[in-house]
């Protein structure tokens, strides 16, 4: 039943890609035998949706090759057809996460799975997306100067991966480094990436126009869980301190590049996200030696570095085409002023993020914990949040509260009645405000610390939420 379900879903992988490509193929014979219709509708593309309004040859001949490519449609959708149609793509992505990572685990060998089904899928993704894009009126496309910063914003990326791991170290990459298999991944990888770009750019060019501020928050959510295996998302909903390791290490900088591709997007197309995304991650399955990362080290800077070069992407590039706009420029101003405006918000959203995981980390000499029961009222109830100070048990007095680990590998905050010196060290007793009996005995070396503020209710909503999922 197994190889079955497996031939199955290969057949139908292989089965979409064929049909993409045939309506590809219809479509690009039609192309090839109008090829008037090729200048016309690049003007028309340049002069209503792109960045540059030099007229005739000299816009023509400054064009990339991908750029005449993309730039020709047969006719542009509807609105409405464009909607329906960015919902088959969203099916299409859904459908694709679900196969690769409940559908055909463990039914296909690893080198069918990765070097074949998977390319045909997103491939076929791509191909999909890219057919359906260029029918979109007013989408971006994306200047030489354009593609330049992204694959700059890339090296930028890997620059900072490296220094990192000069100051903190290197390991060893578990990928491969046969050239046959370095081949392969990067076949696998330039289909998975172009299959994410290419659908992105289709979405946020249809959805923008609807409401652009949300059309881009959704959609970076959206890629940046893509890249999220399934067994990552448990470790995020564990509410233990491997939960707090994953959101540091791999979803705020997952959420931060996808932020950053989806920006490249949004002024440029699928090909600077592509540029970027592939340089990026070429670096991490290409290189022999990887940077080796505390947790708090690789949210830093995997968090900030992509919001730092959207911030230099977007300076040089509104910065450079300033000077020559013209009532007629092909950028407006409100296309500018989202441009402008989103990096400075994104740098600060992500320093708060890490200045938080930071925090509960205890880099600042404090660390917060949730109060969860009722055992401190009134002076403590449930939604609280307290803040402890590693101290010296010796400096620890009757009546201050602290946070000690009990036998059952829990932890307690209770505030504390009477110390007993002992030849081993110090043990305490502690009793909750609101109990009525003592806990048992506490040895020095179970304190966590102890609490010096507190904050009332700044948990209340995560303990909520809690009781939702866990009634």
């Amino acid at each position: 039943m197994g190889e079955l379900r497996a031939q199955s879903a290969g057949v139908v992988a292989v089965l979409m890609l064929i049909g993409v490509a045939v309506v590809g193929i219809v479509h690009a014979r039609h192309v090839v035998r109008n090829p008037a219709r090729i200048v016309g509708t690049m003007r028309t593309s340049t002069l209503h949706g792109g960045w540059d309004r030099q007229d005739g040859n000299e816009m023509i001949g400054q064009m990339t090759w991908m750029r005449r490519t993309m730039g020709t449609a047969r006719r542009p959708f509807t609105d409405r057809v464009a909607r329906l149609w960015s919902v088959v793509v969203l099916a299409y992505l859904g459908f694709g996460y679900w196969l690769f990572n409940y559908g055909l685990p463990g039914e296909l060998s690893a080198d069918l799975n990765v070097y074949v089904v998977r390319p045909a899928v997103w491939g076929g993704l791509g191909l999909l997306s890219f057919l359906l894009w260029r029918r979109v009126s007013d989408r971006p496309l994306a200047e030489k100067t354009f593609l330049l910063l992204a694959l700059l914003a890339g090296a930028f990326s890997v620059s900072a991966l490296i220094c990192a791991g000069i100051l903190f170290g290197f390991g060893h990459s578990p990928y491969a480094r046969e050239a046959v298999h370095m081949a392969k991944n990067v076949w696998y990888l330039s289909t998975f990436i172009l299959g994410l770009e290419m659908s992105r750019s289709y979405l946020m060019a249809v959805w923008g126009k609807v409401n652009w501020g949300l059309a881009f928050t959704l959609i970076a959510l959206i890629y940046a869980a893509v890249w999220l295996a399934p067994g990552q998302f448990e470790n995020l909903t564990a509410g233990d301190q491997g939960s707090l390791h994953t959101f540091g290490r791999t979803f705020m900088p997952g959420i931060s590049e996808s932020i950053m591709a989806t920006f490249l997007v949004s002024l440029g197309g699928p090909l600077p996200a592509f540029i970027y995304h592939m340089s990026l991650e070429s670096f991490r399955w290409l290189s022999p030696i990887l940077p080796s990362l505390d947790w708090t080290v690789a949210a830093f800077v995997g968090t900030l570095t992509p919001a730092v070069a959207m911030l230099i992407v977007r300076d040089v590039y509104f910065g450079s085409s300033a000077p020559e706009a013209a009532p007629d420029a092909n950028v407006d101003e409100e296309e500018s002023a989202k441009g402008r405006g989103i990096s400075p918000l994104i740098l600060f959203g992500g320093s708060v993020l890490v200045a938080a995981i930071w925090l509960n980390a205890g880099m600042f000499g404090v660390t917060p914990y949730l109060v969860s029961g009722p055992s401190m009222q009134p002076q403590l109830g449930p939604g609280d949040i307290v803040f402890a100070k590693d101290v010296n048990a010796e400096s620890i007095e009757v009546g201050d509260i602290i946070r000690f680990s009990t036998a059952g590998h829990g932890y307690v905050i209770h505030r504390v009645v009477d110390i007993d010196q002992a030849p081993d060290g110090l043990w305490f007793t502690t009793k909750g405000d609101s109990n009525n009996v003592e806990d048992p005995l506490v040895h020095e070396s179970r304190v966590e610390g102890k609490v010096v503020f507190d904050v009332p209710y700044a948990g209340w909503l995560p303990i909520k939420l809690k009781g939702l999922v866990n009634p």
